[in-house]
């Protein structure tokens, strides 16, 4: 990757990132599964663009643009968060959707392409492997900071907590050098969450 390029890349993504999930997403009115669906076209789409940026070369105004642009469009997301209003997932059809479509497309295959397939290398392209580490995980943190607000949970206890994981996954992905490992352990992690969520909400 181009140093120039990656941190331009890195800067524009991010700030769509936090963005999207935080004051766009929950603004769309679509049931659960064409959210699901918008975040997954938006996280790969997003990816294929922060990869294909971070390849060329950048000059001085062209980064300093993409870092303001991201810095704005992060800053208005936040300021602009919205918890998405969850529909609730009783009976097992709709919790069969909920594991096998929504938490697999519109969250493990969303986040894992765009953070640890374009976000992180970007990063770590930049500025180096261990902030760019941190950096990407800070934003994975930020990114669930509407999720928070949804389940009634700290902001600032998700941030950090997602933000960890997010290291996680990265170092996984580093070590396998693939990233279907990360998807696999998302995906997992997640599910079973929600299963027992539900199950002790039946009790």
């Amino acid at each position: 990757m181009n140093r120039s390029g990656a941190l331009a890349a890195f800067a524009a993504g991010a700030g769509a990132a936090v963005a999207w999930n935080n004051a766009v997403l929950p603004r769309l009115r679509r049931g659960s599964v064409g959210r699901a669906m918008a975040t997954g076209a938006f996280g790969v789409g997003t990816a294929a663009a922060v990869r294909v940026r971070a390849h060329r070369p950048a000059g001085r105004v062209t980064t300093v643009i993409a870092l303001a642009a991201g810095a704005a469009a992060g800053a208005w997301g936040l300021a602009r968060v919205q918890p998405v209003t969850r529909e609730p997932h009783t009976g097992s059809a709709a919790r069969a959707r909920w594991v096998l479509v929504e938490i697999p497309f519109g969250t493990a295959l969303a986040e894992e392409t765009l953070f640890r397939g374009a976000l992180a290398p970007a990063a770590c392209a930049a500025l180096g492997p261990r902030a760019g580490a941190l950096s990407s995980a800070a934003v994975f943190g930020l990114w669930h900071v509407g999720a928070a607000r949804a389940a009634d949970s700290s902001p600032a206890a998700t941030v950090a907590a997602t933000a960890a994981a997010g290291l996680g996954l990265w170092w996984l992905t580093v070590r396998t050098g693939r990233l279907w490992p990360a998807f696999a352990v998302h995906t997992i992690v997640n599910s079973a969450g929600a299963l027992l969520t539900r199950s002790s909400e039946s009790v």
